[in-house]
């Protein structure tokens, strides 16, 4: 979106984006290739989660149902489901979750979610579960980003989601630190 993206340290050499993390004053982001520190931000998130500090704790940002339309709606969010369809197209990987969500991988991204950093390897094992037709028996994904709604996107895409050939909301995955399968799917 033609924003300058950078890291912010103090005159002690502290990362500020680390110290908010860590106190729980926001959500880890990484956009590709803007991945420097991406490590370090994903501990700090966690450590905050872990002792349910600030957005942690507050009821806006809980874990949504994406089969729940009541729970949907545009903007930056968290979300579990369970996927109910992938595609493989030439652009992009569209994995369907069953209610209302299409999760988008471009191709532009991939190396993101397959290369060596993809420690959780949740698209290798969605394309491994393509592959055996398994797709059904993965565990539920979870997963954050901005959720946007399709049908504001002109009419034929608004004729599509009306049809049902579209799933009316979509979210971009563009870095593993995005999703990974839940513990208890």
């Amino acid at each position: 979106y033609g924003r300058a993206l950078g890291h912010l340290f103090d005159m002690q050499g502290n990362n500020i984006t680390a110290g908010m993390l860590a106190a729980g004053l926001g959500f880890p982001v990484t956009f590709p290739p803007n991945i420097a520190y991406q490590a370090c931000y994903k501990t700090q998130a966690a450590y905050a989660k872990a002792q349910s500090l600030g957005v942690w704790r507050h009821p806006y940002y809980r874990l949504r149902d994406a089969a729940n339309h009541r729970e949907l709606k545009g903007g930056f969010g968290r979300f579990w489901g369970k996927i109910e369809n992938v595609y493989v197209a030439k652009k992009a990987i569209w994995i369907d979750l069953y209610g209302g969500i299409s999760l988008r991988v471009a191709k532009k991204d991939r190396d993101y979610l397959l290369g060596a950093a993809a420690e959780n390897g949740v698209l290798k094992r969605i394309l491994a579960a393509v592959d055996a037709k398994t797709v059904l028996q993965l565990p539920h994904l979870e997963f954050d980003g901005w959720l946007m709604d399709r049908t504001a996107w002109g009419k034929s895409m608004a004729e599509k989601v009306r049809t049902g050939k579209r799933k009316r909301w979509q979210m971009n995955i563009r870095h593993e630190n995005h999703w990974h399968m839940s513990i208890s799917g």
